[in-house]
């Protein structure tokens, strides 16, 4: 049955149960929204590409977030640059000079950030 095609994603199909299988997924869907919006449909290939990306992205925001202390000068840091950076530091390495001989497992602590707990209204009675 020839002439069965998707506009929004400029392709064709070569029976109507390949077609309204496509119609269900989620790069139809994306280009159906982007073709209302006026911009250009993507292939199935830019459109594969891109998901992978975000799946990574929220990947990384949902890694839990780690406290990177020294125990020499009594700091915390949030990330391991801004650590390492510490390291470097004249203040760190005057506090190191100083002679002050801390066990080994209390001069550098890294452990999880804890999570802020969020405050939520008081449940009401009725």
């Amino acid at each position: 049955m020839p002439g069965l095609t998707c506009n929004a994603c400029n392709i064709e199909f070569v029976d109507d149960s390949e077609q309204k299988l496509h119609y269900k997924s989620d790069w139809h869907r994306y280009n159906l929204k982007r073709k209302v919006a006026g911009v250009p449909g993507v292939t199935e290939a830019l459109f594969l590409a891109r998901q992978s990306t975000l799946a990574q992205e929220k990947d990384e925001h949902n890694e839990t977030p780690m406290l990177y202390s020294c125990g020499l000068c009594s700091k915390g840091y949030r990330s391991s640059k801004a650590y390492s950076q510490h390291l470097k530091s004249r203040a760190h390495i005057m506090q190191a000079s100083q002679g002050i001989n801390l066990p080994e497992d209390e001069k550098a602590i890294i452990k999880p950030l804890p999570r802020r707990a969020v405050n939520k209204p008081p449940a009401t009675k009725g």
